[in-house]
């Protein structure tokens, strides 16, 4: 079966995404910041759309892709905010297409389940311009690691500490039933990115693609990816507020 697909989105990720459909799928647009929506009425034929730009684009983009009847992969967070994602969600459920936000953790299973061991969390990346929005990236991508974990959980207290000489950030999620979790993250250093806690999810298998071919010839079940999606913004929402009303940034 081939399926055709469109891409948004010419940055790194962009291009690695653009190799795989290459390959696996009849890709039959690539669009940067140039992309019209209504150039999808001249493709009436794709049947999804891949969204792999900047997270502040994600909303409309996403949001004109549903408008005209396709399903869409977006690249994660699919929105930065709670209320822009359930409007999203809505939307594919009132369109009757699917909306997959990526989620390519959940395809390390070993290595998961070898870092729920701990109840902590430390990355490192140097950053030269926004530090916030990688402390979003990255608490976005950590609270999905432990969704299974916590999701029937409430946050009852958030502690956030930050060294301003070093730029390091830590942030302390106290739940409900006193669960405590700590997000560690040194903005100063030059380890990779893709290390959490000395695991590195760096690998030779092509987990990007994986990914890709399940949501295109498997059965996923959106239900769930969306009441995931819908938990980690309302969390991340009230993180952010924190950092605001603290004025960490």
């Amino acid at each position: 079966m081939i399926i055709n697909t469109g891409l948004v989105g010419r940055g790194q990720w962009g291009i690695k995404v653009k190799k795989i459909l290459e390959k696996i799928s009849n890709l039959k647009f690539v669009k940067g910041r140039d992309f019209n929506p209504e150039f999808l009425l001249k493709n009436k034929n794709v049947n999804w759309v891949f969204v792999i730009t900047s997270n502040k684009s994600h909303y409309t983009i996403v949001r004109k892709c549903l408008i005209y009847n396709k399903n869409v992969f977006c690249e994660k967070p699919l929105t930065s905010s709670f209320i822009e994602s359930k409007k999203l969600i809505e939307l594919a459920k009132d369109k009757n297409v699917k909306l997959f936000i990526s989620d390519i953790y959940s395809f390390h299973p070993r290595k998961i389940k070898k870092l729920l061991k701990l109840n902590r969390f430390f990355r490192s990346k140097l950053t030269k311009k926004n530090d916030f929005e990688f402390v979003e990236r990255f608490l976005y991508h950590d609270l999905s690691i432990i969704y299974e974990k916590v999701k029937k959980l409430k946050i009852k207290k958030i502690n956030i500490y930050k060294n301003k000489i070093k730029k390091i950030i830590k942030l302390e999620l106290i739940f409900t039933n006193f669960k405590t979790i700590q997000f560690v993250y040194n903005l100063k250093s030059k380890r990779k990115k893709h290390t959490i806690n000395n695991i590195n999810f760096i690998t030779k298998k092509d987990i990007l693609k994986k990914m890709i071919i399940n949501v295109l010839f498997k059965k996923n079940n959106y239900k769930k990816i969306y009441q995931k999606t819908i938990f980690l913004n309302k969390i991340l929402d009230k993180i952010k507020a924190n950092l605001s009303r603290k004025k960490i940034f």
